[in-house]
């Protein structure tokens, strides 16, 4: 009987044997199927294998999708009958690593190529890192020949009687703001070495300390493949020379150097691309459920001017399906939208609000209530739920008011500032900057909350269309930053600073930037009144019976007594009537009413996040 199980030693053969007799293997230079590094991480990724008619079945169970990996078979035919396997077993199952090669040996209609970017890995000349030749490696060879200069160093293979040596190493570096996530394999890899697989370990010393470790592999094919690189940033250059020394030394004959993927972080983006990669092997996610194809199709007939990888990185990291709200009638998506959960703070307190993106019809559907009908009932589903309320960011608001959407947030243009000469932008990977300034800037108001990991998400799906981060800088102070690309196209820029910028005679002038006063950015409509009222009501000793319209399909007013601590639904005669629309402009957009005096503290509301 044939099941899935660990990956052990004794599939060590069964690898050599399939890369030796299939030729989708001679050239292959990608990291994914390589028997060591899978290895390496069976424990950690929870990587399983099964082997059926001499194909291998690769498995990673640690993500709330089942991933596969490649198949691992002796031809070209038994590639493409492991796919299929695969398609027909594990429908819902996503196929990850696939290679240009691999996509024709994939002839499956319904099968959705995504490009995986965050999963692409960059390949490098090994003379070009060895050599560091020319102004593009001046840097390196600076910090590496400083580094000479300034230390004792050695550079040799790591030994059995290292490892407590290297453990304190590893406990500095983390302690230093050093990767984390990755230990249980590289501490697997360390018992694997010292069993005598074919691991090919450094260690870089300074006065016998260890201040730096890589362990890599070369591939069947010739390919060396860093797995691990790790060095004590305290001592300038030491990620400058282990790279350099570990080229010198274990690469001088390979094809290429695979320094791996950038896991879609920027900083490590920044690193890997300033070693001039020879080229970016991409990589290709296959989805085979016919369902998220068709949403593909909508999102890409809807949303033409957004390029393909951006496209993917949605599907790939932020689509789901249970998020999704939708009318796929006869195998055709006609209308659809997205939610995805954004964190509001106020006063605070911190709440999740859903936010609708992506919404779409399909043309051959249009202005027949399918958008409307969707919207109609997600806010039902949001009453039934307690959602305080929903947000969305549209250029045609009146798709939205008759559904009791009012505009809130506010922009203001840069060109009504004051000019401020003399500024500079400088490009930056260091997303915890960009988070400083957006909270320098929104703290005192009610905010979106974001995070570092919202910054690198946010960032590195901007860079599929060329746009970077950059600082705004007058005098070496930090005024802002910007989201830019080569054309100058802004996808966002926050000012600490109500100026408008001047960098090299350029100004940004018909740019708007998110502010406390201005004009509208964004749509809400309230769902939930006591979630709403709860987070803005005040003490007061007055007997308010509000009256706010239902508003949605004839539904019935709100009745809700406001009296010191208290609010309760009651039937009493209402003292106050209100529109739900204009109870959201009294406490988004601080519209003057005798309530703000009598009951609600304003909220000072700013909205930034689009998507």
């Amino acid at each position: 009987m044939h099941h899935f199980r660990i990956l052990s030693l004794d599939d060590e053969k069964l690898f050599e044997q399939t890369f030796k007799s299939n030729p989708l293997y001679q050239n292959y230079m990608a990291s994914e199927l390589i028997f060591l590094n899978l290895l390496s991480w069976s424990k950690d990724e929870c990587i399983e294998i099964m082997w059926k008619d001499d194909i291998g079945y690769i498995r990673c169970k640690k993500h709330k999708e089942l991933w596969f990996f490649p198949p691992v078979a002796k031809s070209l035919e038994d590639f493409t009958k492991g796919v299929y396997f695969i398609k027909t077993r594990f429908p819902e199952a996503r196929l990850i690593g696939i290679t240009e090669e691999m996509k024709s040996l994939i002839p499956f209609e319904n099968a959705l190529f995504l490009v995986d970017d965050k999963l692409s890995e960059y390949l490098y000349d090994p003379h070009m890192l060895i050599e560091l030749k020319g102004q593009a490696f001046h840097r390196k060879r600076n910090l590496i020949s400083q580094f000479k200069k300034k230390f004792n160093y050695t550079f040799r293979h790591y030994e059995a009687v290292d490892r407590l040596n290297v453990k304190q190493f590893i406990n500095r570096y983390v302690e230093r703001g050093g990767a984390s996530d990755d230990l249980d394999a590289f501490n697997k890899t360390l018992n694997l070495i010292e069993s005598g697989l074919d691991y090919i370990s450094y260690l870089l010393l300074v006065d016998e300390k260890i201040i730096g470790m890589s362990i890599s592999v070369i591939s069947p094919s010739n390919i060396g493949i860093v797995l691990f690189e790790k060095a004590d940033t305290t001592y300038i250059g030491s990620y400058q020379m282990l790279a350099h020394q570990t080229a010198v030394h274990a690469f001088t004959s390979v094809k290429f150097i695979n320094r791996q993927e950038d896991l879609g972080l920027p900083e490590l983006r920044h690193a890997k691309l300033s070693y001039h990669p020879y080229i970016k092997d991409l990589k290709y996610a296959v989805i085979f459920r016919l369902f998220t194809k068709r949403a593909y199709e909508l999102y890409q007939k809807t949303f033409d001017e957004d390029s393909k990888p951006y496209r993917d990185y949605f599907f790939l990291h932020h689509y789901k399906e249970d998020m999704m709200r939708y009318t796929y009638e006869d195998q055709m998506m006609k209308s659809a939208f997205h939610i995805r959960m954004n964190t509001y703070e106020i006063k605070g307190k911190q709440i999740e609000i859903p936010m609708i993106v992506a919404a779409s019809t399909h043309p051959d559907y249009r202005r027949r209530g399918y958008m409307k009908m969707l919207l109609v009932n997600f806010i039902h589903e949001c009453e039934k739920k307690g959602v305080p309320w929903i947000i969305l960011k549209t250029d045609k608001p009146d798709v939205y008011r008759g559904l009791g959407f009012t505009e809130v947030g506010h922009e203001e243009r840069v060109g009504d500032y004051e000019i401020l000469e003399g500024c500079v932008i400088e490009q930056t990977s260091n997303m915890s900057l960009l988070l400083d300034i957006y909270q320098k800037r929104f703290s005192a108001y009610s905010h979106d909350v974001r995070t570092l990991s919202y910054y690198q998400d946010f960032v590195y799906s901007l860079q599929m269309d060329g746009y970077e981060a950059y600082i705004i800088k007058h005098q070496q102070e930090i005024i802002g930053y910007i989201i830019q690309n080569d054309l100058h196209q802004v996808e966002e820029m926050v000012l600490l600073k109500k100026v408008n910028p001047i960098v090299l005679h350029e100004d940004y002038k018909d740019e708007y930037v998110p502010s406390e006063v201005g004009r509208p950015s964004h749509m809400i409509r309230l769902i939930d009144l006591h979630e709403v009222l709860k987070h803005v009501k005040k003490k007061t000793h007055e007997k308010i019976n509000l009256s706010v319209d239902g508003h949605l399909v004839k539904k019935l007013p709100v009745r809700i007594r406001l009296c010191e601590d208290q609010m309760v639904d009651n039937h009493d005669p209402a003292t106050h009537l209100i529109e739900r629309v204009d109870l959201t402009d009294i406490l988004f957009n601080e519209k003057p009413h005798l309530l703000i005096d009598l009951v609600f503290d304003p909220l000072q509301a700013t909205f930034i996040n689009k998507y």
